[in-house]
């Protein structure tokens, strides 16, 4: 009848837009995604600058570790904008006699369009014999050079404290002592020891030191070595008597680290954890005597940084 066939009629043309309706949709939600990628794109503060699109400021600097800078940071487009503060860029002092700040920890700030953040930003001093530049002015910014950026790649993937991270800036920027990388457990500075060696071209000594950094009042860092620890092979003789003592140079003796005693074994290893706190920054030696203070063997280690 003609009332059957204009029902038919409406259902095929209901059933060809609903299907015009699922096959357009995928389309919409494609370029909807599309645009939600080209705003969310992370874009880098080197990239940022450059274009144009981001300026940055300095608001104020508290101390030469840890999250001592404060930045601000304003989107200049009309949409979103995430600006990625990459490890390894650096942040000049204006004062020259005041340490340049090194970003170790990567930091993105997510603004709207527009839109003007701050934000605590993880840095670290990297010219040790300069003064800390809590209060300083940073009116210029750049990238580091690759091996400091190395580094700080390195260090953003990991939990570090705050000294461990200083002690490894200096190592590189300033040749400070890889034995000082310590404070964040035994596998973690071991490994950070390893990647300082790898892009300083040194060798890792047998022995570390525990150590903090004390900032003075007139702004000049101290670093104050503690403790010094570490395990070594010694060769002798089964049953040789044997007293331990720390010398220095020209073999002075500074202190008796184990009293006369019998070797258990041709080979063992010696343990080693005594304090440095008092001791003069310059080599000194653990050294073996036999029971006739006939010298055996000696190891070095230096404690200048």
């Amino acid at each position: 009848t003609l009332k059957q066939q204009t029902v038919m009629r409406l259902n095929q043309n209901t059933m060809a837009m609903r299907t015009k309706m699922i096959l357009t949709l995928p389309i919409v939600l494609f370029c909807l995604t599309g645009i939600l990628n080209a705003n969310t794109k992370p874009i880098t503060i080197e990239e940022a600058l450059k274009k144009k699109i981001a300026v940055i400021k300095v608001r104020k600097v508290s101390g030469f570790k840890g999250k001592c800078l404060n930045l601000q940071a304003q989107n200049l487009t009309q949409d979103s904008l995430y600006l990625v503060i990459t490890p390894g860029w650096v942040f000049d002092s204006d004062d020259s006699t005041k340490q340049d700040l090194l970003v170790v920890k990567q930091y993105t700030f997510t603004m709207s369009k527009r839109e003007i953040k701050q934000a605590d930003i993880a840095v670290n001093c990297c010219q040790r014999s300069k003064h800390s530049p809590a209060g300083s002015n940073f009116s210029r910014t750049k990238h580091s050079n690759k091996e400091l950026t190395a580094l700080s790649e390195f260090i953003s993937k990991e939990d570090y404290t705050t000294e461990t991270i200083c002690q490894a800036v200096w190592a590189v920027s300033d040749k400070a002592p890889l034995a000082n990388i310590s404070g964040s457990g035994e596998a973690k500075d071991d490994l950070l020891r390893k990647k300082v060696a790898e892009i300083t071209g040194r060798y890792i000594p047998w022995y570390k030191v525990t150590a903090i950094n004390k900032e003075f009042k007139d702004g000049h860092i101290e670093t104050i070595q503690s403790t010094l620890y570490g395990e070594f092979e010694c060769h002798m003789t089964k049953g040789t008597e044997y007293m331990v003592k720390l010398t220095d140079k020209k073999g002075k003796e500074i202190m008796v680290l184990s009293p006369l005693t019998k070797a258990h074994d041709d080979l063992q290893n010696y343990h080693v954890e005594f304090s440095v706190s008092q001791l003069p920054q310059k080599e000194f030696f653990i050294t073996f005597y036999d029971a006739q203070g006939v010298t055996i063997l000696q190891k070095p280690f230096d404690l200048r940084s």
